[in-house]
């Protein structure tokens, strides 16, 4: 019966010793996944920040291009105006020198029949 108590004794502290040693190696695993998830957490946060910030970029991209065609419209719409009112006094300025020709000679042949 001794035999028997001292086998299960020396059974018991070799399984203790197992649990302390899977215990060991149980806590030193939890402690690496722990460190790889709070690293993907890093991970998973800095690419949604960078997605938001794509995202951000490409609505100020957006509202730019945006911006340039109304420039450019209102850029044509101007040299269109200033064309009109350029051939507007070019044609006027025209039509004062032909006035003003007309009367000199009209004036010119008037002093010759004095």
């Amino acid at each position: 019966m001794m035999s028997a108590n001292t086998r299960v004794r020396e059974e018991i502290d070799t399984l203790r010793f197992e649990k302390a040693a899977y215990d060991n190696v149980y806590q030193q695993l939890h402690k690496r996944l722990l460190t790889q998830k709070k690293t993907m957490n890093m991970a998973i946060e800095q690419s949604a920040q960078a997605y938001r910030q794509r995202v951000e970029a490409m609505a100020r991209m957006v509202a730019m291009k945006e911006r340039q065609q109304k420039d450019i419209s209102q850029y044509n719409l101007e040299l269109r105006e200033l064309e009109r009112v350029y051939d507007h006094e070019s044609k006027l300025k025209s039509f004062l020198l032909f006035k003003l020709n007309d009367r000199s000679e009209f004036e010119e042949q008037a002093k010759q029949e004095e």
